[in-house]
């Protein structure tokens, strides 16, 4: 191989070699963007926002439930039937759905002169 045709040789392997990492580099970033909006740590997220996002739901919530005013699941594991008011709040294992006014993994609904 001449000079000439090795130089050309080189310039087409790095050429490669800058295309590939700038299209690794670009999925990186979309993939962030496309999972950080949901996946928010310790943030509250409103219904409405969960609606406009089509996220499946879980089987229908259970009296136990709405007696408590929460239940442990996760940004997708909203039940049918979670009253309109309720947030969802992401803690990692702990996650949940709950009414405003209450904590997740506290048994008792607040009465009414609390709320």
């Amino acid at each position: 191989m001449n000079n000439a045709k090795l130089g050309r040789f080189l310039y087409g392997k790095i050429l490669v070699v800058i295309i590939l990492t700038a299209l690794g580099i670009w999925v990186s970033w979309y993939g962030y963007q496309l999972f950080s909006d949901t996946q928010k740590s310790g943030e509250i997220i409103p219904e409405a926002s969960i609606i406009a996002s089509g996220i499946e739901v879980t089987p229908e919530i259970s009296a136990e439930d709405l007696r408590k005013g929460w239940y442990y699941g996760t940004f997708t594991q909203k039940k049918l039937g979670t009253p309109a008011d309720w947030i969802y709040q992401d803690a990692g294992r702990s996650s949940c759905w709950h009414m405003m006014v209450v904590r997740c993994g506290i048994n008792q609904v607040p009465a009414a002169t609390e709320m």
